[in-house]
């Protein structure tokens, strides 16, 4: 069938379409349109198909615009994604940057944690100097020279 946009919200993304050589209004939807850019406007001659949905209400499906030249897809394409490679540089290096800051920041934080728990659960112990270690020597000595005496009685 063919018709034109005669009311089109575009911040919705819906509209109707008058059938041509009828009063007779039809919905149709952003996303029934095969060409979604440009935008379409009011007045717009298209061709579209009629299907009923679930309610019993038709619309307008596989829309197309009549006498409106497509794009150059080739050229849109190229500079869409030399844009794309370029934000995709930046973005990742962003979130390589942001990601090493956050590291950095929880780290510091871990430390700190780390430190106040060390100092608040170690226990304190006096400053006491330590006892002297065995004198084996001395006692030792002593057995050694009573025993020798002991036997050297006999």
């Amino acid at each position: 069938m063919k018709g034109k946009i005669v009311q089109w919200h575009d911040e919705k993304g819906y509209g109707f379409i008058q059938i041509e050589d009828s009063n007779r209004k039809i919905f149709c939807h952003i996303s029934d349109f095969a060409q979604r850019q440009p935008r379409p406007q009011e007045g717009e001659a298209v061709s579209f198909d009629v299907v009923s949905n679930e309610q019993g209400k038709f619309a307008a499906k596989r829309i197309r615009y009549i006498g409106r030249t497509a794009p150059d897809k080739s050229h849109a394409r190229r500079r869409q994604t030399t844009h794309d490679r370029h934000g995709e540089n930046r973005s990742s290096l962003g979130s390589l940057l942001a990601s090493g800051l956050t590291l950095a920041f929880l780290g510091f934080i871990g430390y700190q944690i780390y430190q106040f728990a060390a100092a608040k659960f170690t226990s304190k112990q006096p400053n006491t100097p330590k006892a002297a270690p065995f004198a084996a020597t001395s006692n030792a000595s002593k057995y050694r020279a009573a025993t020798a005496e002991r036997i050297v009685r006999k």
